[in-house]
């Protein structure tokens, strides 16, 4: 468990990119300063009505699938990491403007077969 504590700091950095990564500049990767790095990202950057219309945004552009299996599994892959993402949000993905926002993108053979 140690080994993992003291690992956070370091993969938290390496999951970030630009500004967030930019606001770490300074911080020493420690697991006291561990907390206080998540906290300061937060209130940075966690705006929760932004990264929710940024996950309706991505799943309304993404690109429509072929009937092929693959295409249709990476599609599908997507739309539930959007919606478990929204749905930790509190976001309510049972809403009627969901279920049509993913069925306009899949292919009229498939539909029928719906």
């Amino acid at each position: 468990m140690n080994a993992l504590c003291t690992a956070m700091p370091v993969y938290l950095k390496s999951k970030l990119k630009g500004e967030a990564l930019t606001s770490m500049n300074g911080i020493s990767l420690s697991n006291a300063n561990y907390l206080v790095v998540v906290d300061m990202l937060k209130r940075r950057f966690g705006n929760s009505q932004e990264v929710i219309s940024l996950h309706y945004k991505e799943m309304m552009n993404l690109q429509a699938p072929t009937h092929q299996f693959e295409s249709l599994r990476t599609f599908m892959d997507q739309i539930e990491k959007h919606l478990r993402s929204l749905e930790v949000l509190g976001e309510n993905v049972n809403q009627n403007s969901v279920v049509p926002m993913i069925t306009s993108k899949l292919p009229l053979r498939i539909l029928r077969q719906l």
